[in-house]
């Protein structure tokens, strides 16, 4: 593998990965667009202005410029470029300056490979439906990475705790290394709980997210919020908690936990990176 930063990886759902340079084509350039913001807003007879709303991002476009060489004939190459850029379902694209981002894209319009003997220039567009990068991998999940990447790096300090994500005590720490707030609603986000437990509550102080559940469980059985599911050993709770979620703002996120003991509780999610 070539440790060039504009060298690019492309990952395919089935975690097959491609290093360009491997297969002979070199990244000139691979451009990324700002966030493109939505506002929501609403104008009044007789006011000035108008009331501002949210805002939401819209999906983000990439470029990348290419230069590519044979190793047996131009024909073959451009197949097999073809291939590995098809789009029929999105894939994973990873900048090598950047290796703890990845981009969910498919292509957006066709290209052509200008042909000189075996080589040969080509230009794509990329399109992300996702405003966010994300980590490739999760918290209690992290993939071995061709460049050494520290969570928090320049935003903890020697005063901050330690940066974990299981716990067995009624308060501590998670942090969130994205630019974003984690939402269970759209974004990955695992809570699992086990321990011996009555009517539990969660509660995220910093967010003022809290979760509840009326029933309880014995160490043996496994509690696990998982996106906006709320499970008992695979089985909806979901009508007996309080119909919230948790959330994990940008940063350091202190949390709470009652009616649980002799429990370990646990975080498992990507981060989001704008």
């Amino acid at each position: 593998m070539w440790n060039s930063p504009y060298n690019l990886i492309i990952e395919r759902q089935n975690g097959e990965r491609y290093d360009l340079y491997d297969k002979g084509i070199v990244t000139k350039l691979f451009q990324i667009e700002s966030p493109s913001p939505r506002h929501v807003r609403e104008e009044l007879d007789g006011m000035d202005g108008f009331l501002e709303g949210e805002t939401l991002y819209e999906g983000r476009s990439m470029r990348g410029e290419f230069f590519m060489v044979a190793k047996d004939t131009f024909d073959r190459a451009r197949n097999e470029i073809f291939r590995l850029f098809s789009s029929r379902e999105a894939f994973f694209i990873t900048k090598m300056s950047e290796p703890y981002k990845r981009w969910s894209v498919k292509t957006d319009s066709p290209y052509v490979i200008n042909q000189r003997a075996v080589m040969g220039d080509f230009s794509i567009e990329f399109t992300s439906a996702s405003p966010f990068a994300q980590s490739p991998g999760t918290t209690l999940n992290w993939p071995e990475m061709e460049h050494y990447y520290g969570i928090g790096e320049g935003k903890i300090d020697a005063f901050d705790p330690p940066i974990q994500y299981e716990f067995n005590t009624s308060s501590f720490f998670v942090f969130n290394d994205s630019d974003e707030t984690v939402d269970p609603r759209s974004m990955e986000l695992r809570i699992k709980l086990q321990g011996t437990l009555n009517n539990p509550i969660i509660k995220n102080v910093t967010t003022n997210d809290e979760w509840q559940w009326s029933g309880s469980a014995s160490a043996e059985e496994v509690i696990l919020l998982d996106g906006i599911q709320s499970l008992k050993n695979g089985q909806s709770i979901f009508n007996n908690t309080n119909k919230k979620l948790i959330s994990l703002a940008p940063g350091w996120n202190e949390f709470s936990i009652t009616g649980a003991a002799d429990f370990l509780i646990s975080f498992d999610f990507r981060f989001y990176y704008l």
